[in-house]
């Protein structure tokens, strides 16, 4: 049985000024404003959620890249998402708009759920039968949505916030066997509503290949999470913000 989350811990004034020296005093007391006011709003979804209430109506989309076009000409997408605002309701809110969508996760999601799912276990037929699961889903037209900055293994190093991250392989993997473009999405906290963006794919550079590749994505996802943290500051949630923070900073030069 499943049963509620608790939510995820706000970032703190210290926490930010390590990630984000530069940041004005001003857009500071903002961020931590937003930040303040997560938990209520993750309650609040969840509990939508959980009378089954979290419909189109209560989601806005951005779309910046074609994301609408791709679902409904069922044109697979491998979606990556961040711990960042209210990413546990952002599965459900893409349910509502209608996308064909395969959850990868590391553990049950909270609350009723009609959504496909699949557990990746830190066992090698685990990994092997969620690889194999979501290839065959892409094949036919689906998308896959799973976090880049979850605990999946190996991770691929890159560049992020002048650190540097760790991010799991698996979305870059899929992309590199199946040709199915890397899109950025997030489910920010707008009022009482949920705003999903979602970004135009990731692009490589010409002609790379293999490790190559899902490096040259990585990065390339790396370097939107950057912006993306820069611009809504506040929604920088526990798991990711951790990860940050006890990454290695880069050597200058």
């Amino acid at each position: 049985m499943r049963t509620a989350a608790r939510p995820q811990p706000p970032p703190t004034e210290q926490e930010l000024r390590a990630l984000l020296p530069e940041l004005e005093d001003e857009a500071l007391r903002a961020a931590l404003a937003v930040a303040a006011s997560l938990p209520d709003l993750q309650r609040a979804f969840a509990e939508r959620r959980r009378r089954g209430e979290v419909s189109e109506g209560r989601v806005r989309l951005r779309d910046e890249g074609g994301f609408s076009a791709r679902a409904a000409a069922r044109q697979p997408m491998v979606l990556i998402t961040w711990h960042f605002g209210l990413v546990r309701q952002l599965a459900p809110g893409l349910l509502a708009l209608g996308t064909d969508l395969l959850a990868l996760r590391h553990r049950p999601a909270p609350g009723p759920l009609a959504l496909r799912e699949e557990f990746v276990g830190e066992g090698v037929g685990e990994r092997a039968r969620a690889l194999a699961t979501s290839i065959a889903h892409l094949r036919h037209g689906g998308s896959v949505i799973l976090a880049a900055d979850g605990p999946g293994r190996p991770r691929l190093r890159v560049p992020c916030l002048g650190r540097r991250l760790g991010l799991a392989r698996g979305a870059f993997a899929l992309s590199r066997l199946t040709g199915a473009p890397v899109v950025p999405v997030v489910g920010l906290a707008r009022g009482d509503e949920l705003e999903i963006v979602v970004d135009p794919p990731l692009v490589a550079p010409a002609g790379a290949t293999g490790e190559e590749l899902e490096r040259a994505l990585a990065a390339a996802a790396a370097a939107w999470l950057e912006s993306l943290v820069r611009r809504h500051p506040g929604q920088l949630l526990h798991p990711l913000r951790n990860r940050l923070l006890r990454s290695r900073p880069l050597r200058a030069g």
